[in-house]
């Protein structure tokens, strides 16, 4: 696009600092998601240049939801450099590169193939529901086959929670930041992500190094950076954007939101 002709920009630069990577129209002939990949270390790197010690690097189809800014306060303040241990929180040493504020939420759904966590966290949560189920029964009902009836509110809690689906559970845990779940972050998906600066700074040099296509797109590429440079990357929910594109330019279609 044209950036003289990009309304929305002109106005916002107004406001905000607005930085161009071309002045004038520029016809690439690199393959798209080569281009995609270069634009997004170009926006990462422009923001690294400033003195922030961290960056909120969010593509234009990621809306932020109303309790993005106290969720962000938090996580800055109590998440990126800290951990739980044993209910206190510490210094931790990980080598923290971004945290994922966006994760469709058809993949964060119990039947995840890709996520071998989730069944066991499945079985738990219905462990946990059937074991306050029978303490009722057997207290209030004076039942004696408690162990059958363990085994059936067991199964029975699991199958109502599979109904609900993992994703609408997790918007209970919108009450208060601390209640959000910070997570190991899966590989795909990059609407919105909080760099630490030197995690930043890695990933821009890792992918000028790199080449991106059809066989390795940019999400590939940041997922190869966390595993061949030894950094790590948490994932927040519930979610703190939403994706709201409905024309991908790269794949030149429509899409749903809800699935990408």
């Amino acid at each position: 696009m044209d950036p003289e002709n990009y309304k929305d920009v002109q106005m916002l630069s107004n406001y905000v600092n607005v930085i161009s990577r071309f002045s004038h129209l520029n016809l690439s002939l690199k393959h798209i998601l080569e281009k995609e990949k270069e634009d997004y270390a170009f926006c990462l790197n422009s923001a690294l240049k400033t003195s922030a010690k961290y960056v909120l690097l969010a593509e234009d189809d990621a809306y932020p939801l109303d309790h993005f800014l106290p969720v962000l306060d938090y996580t800055i303040k109590y998440r990126y450099n800290f951990s739980f241990s044993l209910g206190e929180l510490v210094k931790s040493d990980d080598r923290l590169a971004f945290i994922k504020l966006y994760h469709p939420d058809r993949i964060l759904n119990y039947l995840n193939a890709y996520e071998p966590d989730r069944l066991p966290e499945l079985l738990a949560a219905g462990l946990f529901i059937s074991a306050i189920i029978t303490l009722i029964t057997k207290r209030y009902f004076k039942q004696s086959n408690i162990k059958t009836i363990y085994i059936f509110w067991t199964f029975y809690s699991m199958l109502v929670l599979l109904c609900i689906g993992r994703a609408n559970l997790l918007e209970l845990l919108r009450i208060h930041p601390q209640f959000y779940r910070f997570v190991k972050s899966p590989s795909c998906c990059t609407p919105a992500l909080l760099f630490s600066r030197a995690g930043g700074k890695a990933l821009v040099q890792f992918l000028q190094n790199v080449k991106c296509g059809l066989s390795y797109p940019k999400d590939k590429a940041i997922a190869d950076f966390l595993e061949r440079e030894n950094w790590k990357a948490k994932l927040v929910s519930p979610n703190v954007f939403l994706h709201i594109g409905q024309y991908s330019s790269l794949g030149e279609k429509k899409v749903n939101p809800y699935l990408v």
